[in-house]
């Protein structure tokens, strides 16, 4: 299953991390620097 979160702020990220221990999650946010800094993980 593939999932999209709007958002990397408290909520968005914390539902990201949690989704992306078992399925592929992909985050957007307006802040793109937000974004590159999750992909280094």
């Amino acid at each position: 299953m593939k999932i999209g979160v709007a958002g990397t702020g408290y909520v968005g990220l914390s539902i990201a991390s949690l989704l992306s221990q078992h399925y592929e999650v992909t985050a957007v946010d307006i802040i793109p620097e937000k974004v590159n800094r999750l992909a280094l993980f």
